[in-house]
């Protein structure tokens, strides 16, 4: 998954191309069908970044992502449960959080 709206950034832009032809399948978030995430994507989502208070165009973004997480989720059911108790177990084993 890519996500980055104008100005873009262009290390994302480059990861999802790199990703892309690499074989991986790439979801871009981003704000308009010319933001340079689109191309390489496979799947795209537009939520219009254009707002007179940053908040408010941030807060869209951070909705939309958290309603496809629980839809990934759902879809998933039990196999995304194991998979992260696996993640917070490899992390835990690395000791790379600090408290």
């Amino acid at each position: 998954i890519t996500a980055s709206c104008a100005p873009y950034t262009r290390s994302v832009a480059e990861v999802g191309r790199i990703a892309a032809a690499n074989g991986q399948k790439v979801i871009a978030i981003t704000d308009s069908r010319s933001s340079p995430l689109v191309p390489p994507a496979e799947h795209a989502f537009f939520i219009p970044h254009a707002s007179s208070f940053y908040s408010n165009s941030m807060g869209a973004y951070v909705v939309f992502c958290e309603a496809l997480l629980n839809l990934v989720a759902r879809e998933l059911g039990d196999k995304a449960l194991s998979s992260l108790a696996g993640r917070e177990r490899l992390i835990a084993e690395m000791n790379i959080e600090v408290g």
